[in-house]
């Protein structure tokens, strides 16, 4: 079994709530599950099935592609983690390592094929723009890293989040903007791109 199939059986999208009010996080696993299934992620379909209005909704997550964006970092979250947690964390390597992997896994897995190949337009946003959801996540995760990594400790060094935020878009312009263009995630000339950055 490969690294994107092990993923999807690892992915949860049940909270565990138990009272049975539906909370945002039901939400989030509704469409989570939609997405999963290959379904379009609808608002109205959504709020019909999570038993809730679509004003509530629209409150929750404001509109649909914040929504979208939302459930494609529930997944990344998860899929990160799970990846991170095949080697010792710690260094600069563990941290690239998992991004290679992460970039591999994102570019095999089906769900998202399916998603890139019927909404081009809304998945480039989702993936590409600056303050989309899933970008600033996975800024957010890289600082961490770096971090971690020991970058930022020198004050004369590159800025950590900074740094972040262009490893987020070099790594995404190789891998899922070439998808959407017809061609295949370059995950060797990705990390290539990364380690100069990284050395700079």
């Amino acid at each position: 079994m490969d690294l994107a199939m092990q993923l999807q059986r690892e992915l949860r999208v049940t909270p565990g709530g138990a009272d049975g009010a539906t909370t945002p996080e039901i939400v989030l696993a509704t469409a989570t599950r939609q997405f999963l299934a290959g379904q379009r992620i609808d608002m109205q379909i959504l709020a019909l099935e999570a038993g809730v209005s679509r004003a509530t909704l629209y409150r929750w997550y404001g509109d649909r592609e914040r929504l979208v964006g939302q459930v494609l970092w529930n997944l990344s979250r998860q899929a990160l983690q799970w990846l991170a947690d095949q080697s010792e964390p710690g260094d600069t390597e563990h941290a690239l390592d998992t991004i290679a992997a992460f970039m591999q896994v994102t570019s095999e897995f089906q769900p998202l094929r399916r998603f890139l190949a019927a909404e081009p337009t809304l998945a480039l946003r989702a993936l590409l723009e600056p303050d989309a959801p899933l970008v600033v996540a996975l800024g957010d995760w890289a600082t961490d890293r770096l971090t971690l990594a020991g970058y930022g400790s020198d004050p004369a060094g590159p800025n950590p989040r900074e740094l972040a935020e262009v490893l987020v878009s070099v790594t995404s312009t190789y891998c899922w903007a070439r998808i959407i263009a017809g061609g295949e995630a370059d995950v060797a000339a990705a990390m290539r791109a990364v380690r100069v950055l990284l050395r700079a």
